[in-house]
């Protein structure tokens, strides 16, 4: 009874030494918001929306870097949402015809570049993610009248195509950016563009269109921690 004893205890001591020495995975999730009423990383709603164009100087998100002091960071998954209102009208100038509409789309192209990235922003600035929100999408065959017809709309937060998500994962070198001794932040500017898609037929139509946008970035830093070592 005793050698059994003794056995078990030896083999217990065993079994908490290699675990002890084993590192671990743990993660760690941020979120943040742009939105005029609050600015960067809101707390409480409202999250109100900000008429675009964004072109990155006060339009901004903050996260913070990863604290390489807690572990080594094996991954990061970058998460961006955005979602849009708009109010607006078509109105057909035309005094000799009406316009069917086969196809008229407006969609916003919302960006979040990296940080330090120069602004303002323009088309061509790389990106690292870019979502495209829906804004107005008239119904196919919708007829507009000459001689001023007018089609008033209103998108609302909500509202089918109003918002749209995406992501991305960085591993390996892909970390580095992310990271710092101590942690700290990062800037991420936002950039928006309008993309307009039509098919007509007759009339001669104008758009007025004012449109606000929201937008929310979630980062996720996945890490191995330090090997734990003491006595049993």
């Amino acid at each position: 009874m005793k050698f059994n004893m003794l056995r078990r205890q030896f083999a217990t001591a065993i079994f908490l030494t290699l675990t002890s020495g084993m590192a671990s995975a743990a993660t760690l999730t941020y979120s943040s918001w742009f939105s005029t009423a609050n600015g960067p990383n809101p707390v409480d709603l409202p999250r109100t929306f900000t008429d675009t164009e964004w072109n990155g100087v006060l339009e901004t998100i903050t996260l913070p870097k990863f604290n390489s002091n807690l572990g080594t960071l094996t991954s990061v998954q970058l998460s961006f949402y955005s979602d849009v209102i708009s109010t607006g009208s078509l109105t057909n100038t035309s005094t000799e015809s009406d316009a069917t509409v086969f196809q008229y789309k407006v969609q916003e192209i919302i960006r979040i570049l990296a940080p330090g990235t120069a602004t303002p922003a323009t088309i061509a600035s790389a990106f690292l993610l870019q979502v495209f929100p829906t804004s107005l999408d008239i119904a196919f065959g919708t007829v507009i009248a000459q001689n001023g017809g007018t089609l008033p709309f209103t998108t609302n937060y909500g509202d089918a195509g109003s918002f749209a998500s995406t992501s991305a994962t960085y591993t390996g070198g892909g970390v580095s950016p992310y990271q710092a001794v101590g942690g700290g932040s990062m800037i991420f500017p936002l950039f928006t563009n309008t993309l307009t898609t039509t098919s007509i037929s007759g009339g001669n139509l104008i758009l007025t269109q004012t449109t606000g946008a929201r937008a929310e970035a979630t980062i996720v830093y996945t890490y191995d921690t330090p090997p734990q070592t003491g006595t049993p």
